[in-house]
């Protein structure tokens, strides 16, 4: 988490060089926050979750509202940003139109907004279809494709597309290459089947934790380190990085 907290400061950094502000919305433990910091940064987080707010202000000692975004933003709206995080958040709210919309409110002139969300458009998708590993409602309300992102930007006509990226995981490059072996779609009970015919494998339990760790490491490790980059081409990863710039007042 942390290491890719890094690369998103980074990005932001190198399209707002002057920026000194950020707020993240959907802290969590604020491991991005502390991150930020180590920047040179002034980070805000708000954090809904009292257990995941304190645990940032006691363990890491950082600033962060135990809020909503709309409680935040009717106490705090006249406060500006440089930066707005918003990561693996969006995906979860009710109205997420209304959310993108108070939350490019907060942005300075020339501010800029970072959404991470998994990519409907996406070979994991492809792969998975009824078993997608992002299709959890109700905690997931929404999975966006670019399409259907770009169509929640009309409720502000100040945000524009910096630009688009997608990145995925070395278990998402693995489940897609399993199905493809497999030559064809296996459904939740299949699943659990193979499960329970796992569990009552006579195997020793300790033989199946070492083939299990070195499955781990051989394959979901170092081979699909090297070919990871193959499914992110065309945008197709399994997780989708957009920046959003605010022009005008």
């Amino acid at each position: 988490m942390r290491k890719k907290a890094k690369e998103i400061i980074k990005s932001l950094k190198g399209i707002n060089p002057q920026g000194r502000t950020l707020l993240d919305i959907g802290s969590g433990r604020g491991f991005l926050l502390a991150e930020a910091k180590k920047f040179g940064l002034n980070p805000i987080g708000i954090e809904p979750s009292k257990q995941l707010s304190s645990f940032s202000a006691k363990n890491l000692k950082l600033k962060v509202f135990n809020l909503s975004l709309a409680a935040f933003y009717k106490m705090h709206k006249k406060q500006k940003f440089d930066f707005i995080v918003v990561s693996h958040v969006i995906e979860h709210i009710l109205n997420p139109r209304m959310f993108l919309k108070k939350a490019s409110r907060l942005l300075n002139k020339d501010g800029c907004l970072y959404v991470e969300t998994p990519n409907l458009d996406s070979w994991l998708f492809w792969a998975e279809r009824a078993t997608y590993t992002f299709l959890t409602p109700p905690d997931h309300i929404w999975i966006f494709s670019q399409k259907s992102f770009k169509n929640l930007l009309m409720v502000d006509d100040r945000l524009w597309i910096r630009k688009i990226q997608t990145y995925s995981y070395s278990e998402h490059l693995m489940g897609i290459a399993k199905r493809i072996i497999k030559g064809r779609i296996v459904t939740k009970p299949e699943r659990a089947k193979m499960e329970v015919r796992i569990i009552d494998n006579d195997s020793p339990e300790q033989e199946k934790r070492i083939g299990g760790k070195i499955k781990f490491f051989l394959f979901d490790k170092l081979v699909a380190h090297l070919f990871l980059p193959l499914i992110n081409i065309a945008d197709k990863g399994s997780i989708l990085q957009i920046y959003l710039l605010r022009q005008g007042g």
